[in-house]
């Protein structure tokens, strides 16, 4: 299928297998149901409880999809050059068209550039630390446990006693893994910054655009 979005569609054969492992019959009945709700929740109100669970990873996982079909299968389009020239179209030839269409084009594939970018899954930069960061922290999980409990002081261990919660420690607090989790933060951060500028500009296009996203 060529404009396959990522929105969840009913009757996954992973979920059914992690159904079966769970609950055997009784949890493909579960599943199973769960497809139907949702699927009457979709005809009815043109949308299910797995959309709500997160709006915005919906609406990346969607949109794109949405635009590259519509700028395929579009009859028509909005005025968006000086150069076309109405007039000289309906008398002589097509080619201010063409041209106004080709500009609403790169318009619309700006728009679902800038959505790919950002969504976490499809976004093309990544960060550079990843593989680093995930292999320090295998490292720190295997040594001191998933929650760095085996770093846990005897009085740290008291107080949890008593208070009921336990200090959770992470591979930054270990000198050996602090640099390459510093520098993991730092991308990532600049990675969620570019994100977000990729998501407003990509808003700002659509806002502008929004009466026009029709054929």
């Amino acid at each position: 299928m060529k404009y396959k979005t990522r929105v969840w569609h009913p009757f996954q054969k992973d979920l059914y297998q992690i159904s079966w492992r769970e609950k055997k019959f009784i949890g493909v009945l579960e599943e199973f149901g769960r497809d139907l709700r949702r699927c009457h929740e979709r005809v009815w109100r043109g949308y299910c409880d797995y959309d709500l669970f997160s709006i915005c990873d919906w609406f990346l996982e969607i949109m794109p999809t949405m635009l590259e079909e519509f700028r395929d299968t579009q009859h028509g389009c909005p005025v968006v050059t000086d150069k076309f020239d109405t007039k000289a179209y309906e008398e002589e030839d097509n080619s201010s068209f063409e041209e106004n269409r080709k500009a609403w084009n790169a318009i619309l594939d700006r728009m679902i550039f800038l959505l790919k970018e950002a969504d976490e899954a499809t976004c093309t930069k990544k960060n550079r630390y990843e593989d680093a960061y995930s292999k320090a922290t295998e490292e720190f999980i295997e040594k001191y446990g998933i929650f760095g409990e085996k770093l846990l002081t005897e009085e740290e261990k008291e107080e949890s006693k008593t208070r009921g919660s336990t200090r959770i420690y992470f591979p930054s607090d270990v000198e050996k893994y602090k640099p390459v989790s510093d520098r993991y933060i730092e991308a990532e951060c600049e990675l969620r910054k570019y994100q977000c500028e990729c998501k407003d500009e990509a808003l700002a296009l659509f806002s502008k655009w929004f009466y026009d996203l029709w054929d």
